[in-house]
């Protein structure tokens, strides 16, 4: 019972540990650290204020997201930078024919927002949300994955301490921690990813709800390491 008991708080300490170290560097919708997960928007155009927007479209952008959200939480968001998708952008785009909106309709101008809102009153969190040419909203989802009545989420150690004690595809190290939306459960989530096991070289990714700190949905993949053949030199 004693070694059982001194086992458990050696883990709670080392779990404080990593939530200590590893929550000074969560990342956000502007420095995403998975691979692919700026695309297509690190092919916009990008620029650090609205003003490149005619006003009467950034006033149909204001209408249409305070519609779908209130005029109280719009006065909460900040616009960090805006993202600009048009004719010179689309030429330079290979795969421009899968770019959607969610009713399936081809895309031929966007403004993309990111806006930060803060979390708890004071955890930034940064999102992106997305107008076509004429201002209007091009995903819901966007919006709809943010709870806009209490906007409060759980402490990230509290995600961490989660990700740890899972023993589904358990996670031993920490890689990184992002905090953005999961449009595909409508949620603001944790996303935590393990360091690559040696053994097995698999990257494990633990995706928890940042409301209730429950785990949602789990991910892995193997990391394929290309074997160098052995060069003898002088034969």
């Amino acid at each position: 019972m004693k070694t059982a008991f001194t086992a458990l708080l050696v883990f709670l300490s080392i779990s404080m540990a990593i939530g200590q170290t590893m929550c000074k560097s969560v990342r956000f919708a502007d420095k995403a650290f998975i691979p692919g997960f700026d695309y297509p928007y690190n092919r916009f155009k990008t620029f650090e204020s609205t003003g490149v927007i005619p006003d009467s479209i950034k006033q149909k952008i204001d209408q249409a997201t305070i519609k779908e959200t209130s005029r109280s939480f719009f006065k909460k968001l900040t616009v960090k930078k805006v993202f600009v998708f048009d004719s010179t952008v689309k030429n330079k785009m290979f795969d421009v024919a899968r770019y959607k909106d969610e009713q399936g309709n081809q895309i031929e101008h966007v403004y993309s927002f990111l806006y930060e809102l803060k979390l708890n009153d004071n955890i930034p969190f940064l999102f992106r949300v997305d107008y076509n040419k004429k201002g209007e909203l091009m995903r819901k989802v966007q919006l709809e994955s943010l709870d806009l009545k209490r906007q409060k989420v759980i402490n990230c150690d509290e995600a961490i301490e989660t990700a740890l004690t899972d023993k589904t595809e358990p996670i031993h190290d920490i890689d990184q921690i992002f905090l953005g939306i999961d449009p595909l459960h409508k949620t603001v989530v944790y996303q935590i990813t393990s360091i690559m096991d040696p053994a097995t070289n698999m990257v494990y990714t633990k995706f928890i709800s940042a409301y209730n700190g429950k785990v949602i949905a789990r991910s892995n993949y193997k990391v394929e390491i290309e074997q160098l053949e052995e060069v003898r030199i002088g034969g």
